[in-house]
């Protein structure tokens, strides 16, 4: 009977993990598309500054240090601001460019590397599981077997381990 239980269980830690890996393509492409928003409302201020800073004759670095370094403090924090809005569009152009330009497996490592906090919290608040049928889904599914299993065994090798010393030695 018990080994019936350990036969069910592997395979429930099998398909809970496959299904939770499969998820992974799809949380990512939704992240994606966050990234995408976000790089496009960027991509609008980032043009009017340049259009302002055109206007005066000067690049958008140049005018940015103008404001940066004025001396009234709240010029000043208005340079502050375009500094971190141009920086913020640079970082996240190029989280979404690395993720766009890496295959199903470089996926996950690229956008952990690139991994934007606020979006990531975003992503997961409207995130909506799906079952993806593409080989990039079938891929992560049978990784998440794989895993499923390994971790299963492995749980299974701890809990004979810490009972060890309960159980009744053969005589």
């Amino acid at each position: 009977m018990l080994k019936w239980v350990g036969a069910m269980l592997d395979r429930v830690f099998a398909v809970v993990f496959a299904i939770v890996f499969a998820q992974m393509p799809l949380f990512i492409q939704q992240y994606s598309q966050q990234l995408v928003g976000r790089v496009a409302e960027l991509q609008l201020q980032v043009e009017s500054m340049k259009q302002s800073a055109t206007l005066s004759g000067k690049s958008l670095e140049q005018l940015i240090t103008r404001f940066l370094s004025h001396t009234d403090p709240d010029i000043a924090r208005q340079g502050e601001l375009m500094s971190a809005s141009l920086e913020r569009w640079n970082s996240l152009l190029h989280a979404l460019d690395t993720l766009q330009n890496s295959n199903a497996l470089q996926k996950p490592f690229a956008f952990l590397l690139h991994l934007n906090f606020n979006t990531f919290k975003s992503t997961w608040h409207h995130y909506s599981m799906g079952l993806p049928l593409t080989l990039e889904g079938g891929v992560y599914a049978f990784i998440g077997i794989i895993v499923g299993y390994g971790f299963f065994a492995c749980l299974m090798k701890l809990i004979k381990m810490a009972t060890a010393p309960f159980r009744k030695k053969a005589s």
